[in-house]
């Protein structure tokens, strides 16, 4: 109950405080990642069942990788933390990295919004946060594995 916002006192309390968060920089090290997307609703179906994977390249290593085996709907939002075995920076990623976003089957998948953003602490709320990616209208077309419906992967353009 103490989860909920409600007019009604039975189903929820009315407000609830919102914990301000610093923008981190390019130096802030990045110990969680939280992975915003919006699949779209265009073309039929274009959710998957198929997992994808999303990789962070930092400093010239691979410092995340992530498969995410839950079905995305579509017209559906989902959001996911991500705990980076090895934390890195912004700073790292942009000098010597990338951002990789691939499905691992056949069935295409058309995201429509995307967003990354790093996390400072490697558990509970962040101090800071750093924004990595945002797609506001996904452009990059559809994944699959399946050539002629899309792309397998793609590299996702870091702010």
């Amino acid at each position: 109950m103490d989860r909920w916002l409600s007019t009604d006192r039975g189903e929820g309390k009315l407000t609830m405080p919102i914990r301000l968060v610093s923008q981190g920089s390019s130096s802030t090290l990045i110990r969680r990642v939280l992975f915003l997307v919006f699949t779209s609703w265009q073309g039929g179906d274009p959710g998957t069942t198929d997992p994808i994977e999303l990789q962070i390249a930092a400093g010239g290593n691979l410092v995340l990788v992530q498969e995410i085996h839950e079905p995305l709907k579509a017209a559906t939002a989902n959001w996911f933390l991500i705990d980076a075995p090895i934390p890195f920076t912004r700073g790292n990623v942009l000098s010597n990295g990338g951002i990789q976003l691939q499905i691992q089957g056949s069935n295409a998948w058309l995201p429509k919004v995307l967003f990354l953003y790093g996390l400072d602490t490697a558990a509970g709320r962040p101090n800071e946060i750093v924004h990595l990616v945002s797609i506001p209208e996904w452009g990059l077309g559809p994944l699959s594995t399946e050539a002629q419906e899309g792309k397998a992967s793609v590299p996702l353009p870091v702010v």
